[in-house]
Formats: C-alpha cells, structure tokens, sequence
C-alpha cells in the first residue's frame, strides 16, 4: 500500500455531510468549467462530492488513491496516483485537482504536475489553499511525537504562485478566490494556534509515521468564546472588515495568446449573476485604506442571485464572489489577494500579530480564574509570551518617541548654527 493509500483509503472519513467552505468551492468550480467542456478528469475525487455533480452529458472519471472514497463515486471510477495517471496523452478536455497539490511530497510535486498536464487536451483546474499559516494546522502524535500537519498539507501558496503553478506552456485563464469567510475570531484562533503549538483537532488524523489515528487537543474551545466579541471592541476597523478566502480556484488553458485583451491598467467591475448569465452593474471604485470599495450606481435587479467583484487584468479574469456589503451599500473587497501583475502591491498583516496578542491577553487575564491545574502550565508559558509581546509593543513604542525626540533635537541645533552663522556673518 502507498503512503498516499495509507492515509486516504480508510472508511470513516468520506461520505460525510459536506463543510459551507466545501459547497462554496464546489458552486465556484462549476460555474468556472467551460460550456465547452465535453470530458473530466477529477483527480483525488475523495467521495465524489463534486465527481457527482458534473454536467450528465460530459464524460467523468473521478480518480483516487483506493476504495473507500470511490464507493461514493456514481460517475466512472479508477484508482490510481497523481504521479502516474492511467490514461493517455490528452484524453481529457479538463484535469482537475481540487485540495491535492497541497499534499504531494516535494520529491512527487514535479512529477504530479507533470501529470496533469499531460492528460488534459486543453485545460487544468487546480484548486489551492490560500495563504495557509501551515503552522496553525501542525500537530504532535501522542503516540510516538512525530510533528505533521493534521491535514497533511505539505505547501502553502499566495495568489502568485498559484496563477504560477503549471507553467510549461500552459497560462492562466480564470481565477476564483472562494471557501470560507474567514473573519476576526477565525484569524485570531489560527493566529494563537500557530504561536501556541496547538493544532485545531481531528479524530481521523492519521500519524505518517506510527500510523495512529486521532491528535493532540484543540485550542478552539479555550479561546473561541468571548475572542470574536473582543475583537470587535477593539477599534481596529482592518481586523473586523478584511475579508479572508481560505479558497483559490485557477483554471490554466494550454497554450500561448489571451482569450482576453491585455490591459496595461487592471480594470475592476461589480457583476450580478441572474438567469440568464453574468451582468456588469454601473457603479462608482475607489481604494479606502487597504480596501477597494465599489459603490453600484442601480439599484440590484430582483432576480439577481448573487454580486460578483471581478479584474480582469494581463488577460486573466480574477473573481471574489460573494464581496462583503459595507455601510451605505457598498461593496468592499481586500487588497491582499491583488493579482501579480499590480505592480506587487503586497499589503501587510496590518498590525495583526499586536492586535490578536492584545486581544489574547484580555482573553486571558478575563478566564484566569477558570483555568484548570491541567492548563497551568501552559497558561504559565502563554502568558510569558504575552507579556514578552505586549513589552515587545510598548519598547516599540519608545523607540519611536525617542527618535522623535532626537530629530526634534538635531532641528534645534540646525537652527542654531543657522543663527550663529549668520551672526558671524
């Protein structure tokens, strides 16, 4: 059996009832498919979730490492490795690997690559984790203390890598940022679990090493509570405004030329989707802060289902469904994911590491009557480190004073000099 095999064909953790995340990457992923498309692959299909719902008059294979999975597929089934893909050169108009890149070892990562390219005729969908803190997802066997991700995710990829991916001839023609909504108490939690050490928490965790199944505890039921409601009290407005997708889907076309024009100046648009297709909405952009905000100039349509900022920008379309609607009607949408070809417009973590330590030492000093012997001394090391933080901000701070000090000085004697020249004079 394949190491791959060895964590994935096991019962118990397919045919389950699916994540919102899930069924917001698995409507994305069927609304980019080209209209065109008469065949699909889908490589680690897992159960079949989106396998299932491709279009019945397009020939589907879903593809994964053994049985378990497949017993959900209710398309063609084959079982098989990323590395080593039993069809032929292009037989298929579509490759896709939705959540499986991220788990290939770097000594395969080439090779599965490689893979998908060649099997698909003219396009590869490939579906990433964005922006991952691969960190907050580490975790320790208590059988035998070997550190793995619980998810056994093994990279992470910004929105440039990602658009970067295939390369060899094959270019970028959509992306999608899609999944969950990450808000102020989701970041913080992932945030405090990468600097604790405690890994979000999955009983079908399996260790690659010893092969024993469930990890270590979560912090989510520790700092969760109160965490969203203190974030919010705080007046950082980029923390309960900025809008995080833990998704993003890339559809690469084989071959050179742009489907659509080059534009030297990336051109944003709020779009509405009704029956029948995609509408442009008139409106007004402007940059707010870290944010763009689009402001519709009509009122939306009442059969629209749902508003769509969208950049089409080097001749790849960028989408963010589902933009989050602010004061006044308007929409806002993050810089952080910008395409490339922005100019690297690469924003900061606006402050974040301060704000969610702040927030962790309010958390803490609020529940330090509830702490149980058991938690002592963690609670012991986690308050060192707050406090090591919060000295770390205030030192910060004084340097800061201090250096304003010395240029108020150094003005002071230009002045002087400037005086006493001129009396010398």
């Amino acid at each position: 059996m394949s190491e791959a095999a060895a964590l994935y064909d096991r019962d118990g953790i397919w045919g389950n009832v699916p994540d919102t995340y899930q069924e917001l990457v698995r409507r994305d992923i069927l609304a980019v498919i080209p209209a065109e498309c008469g065949s699909v692959l889908d490589v680690g299909c897992g159960d079949g979730y989106i396998t299932n719902a491709l279009p019945a008059g397009m020939r589907v294979v879903g593809l994964d490492v053994g049985e378990a999975s497949l017993r959900h597929v209710k398309r063609e089934r084959s079982v098989g490795l990323v590395t080593a893909l039993p069809f032929a050169d292009g037989e298929f108009d579509l490759v896709m690997a939705n959540d499986v890149i991220e788990h290939i070892p770097d000594a395969d990562f080439a090779a599965a690559c490689a893979e998908l390219r060649r099997v698909a005729r003219r396009w590869v969908l490939l579906t990433v984790p964005l922006m991952e803190r691969l960190e907050a997802g580490m975790t320790a066997c208590p059988a035998c203390g070997t550190v793995y991700h619980v998810n056994h995710h093994q990279r992470r990829f910004d929105v440039g890598e990602a658009v970067a991916l295939l390369g060899d001839g094959w270019v970028p023609d959509t992306v999608v940022f899609s999944g969950t909504v990450m808000g102020p108490a989701e970041r913080a939690t992932r945030l405090l679990r990468a600097r604790s050490g405690r890994a979000g928490a999955w009983e079908h965790s399996r260790c690659p090493a010893c092969s024993h199944e469930g990890s270590a505890g979560s912090l989510d039921d520790e700092v969760l509570p109160g965490l969203l409601q203190a974030a919010l009290e705080c007046d950082w407005p980029s923390l309960s405004t900025r809008v995080d997708r833990s998704e993003c889907i890339c559809l690469f076309r084989r071959g050179g030329g742009n489907s659509r024009a080059i534009e030297e100046v990336p051109r944003w648009a709020l779009v509405e989707k009704a029956s029948p297709g995609i509408r442009e909405t008139p409106g007004t952009l402007g940059r707010r802060g870290q944010h763009i905000v689009c402001v519709p100039g009509d009122p939306p349509r009442e059969e629209a289902e749902r508003f769509m900022l969208q950049c089409t920008s080097a001749g790849v379309l960028y989408r963010l469904p589902d933009p989050v609607r602010i004061e006044g009607g308007a929409f806002d949408v993050p810089l952080w994911f910008l395409p490339p070809s922005f100019g690297g417009v690469r924003p900061a973590e606006l402050d974040a590491p301060d704000i969610l330590f702040l927030i962790a030492a309010r958390e803490r000093k609020a529940r330090a009557a509830e702490v149980s012997a058991a938690h002592a001394v963690m609670e012991a090391a986690s308050a060192q480190l707050i406090d090591l933080w919060e000295m770390h901000v205030m030192l910060r701070a004084q340097v800061a004073a201090q250096a304003d000090e010395i240029r108020h000085l150094k003005e002071l004697l230009g002045r002087e000099a400037d005086v006493r020249h001129r009396r010398d004079r």
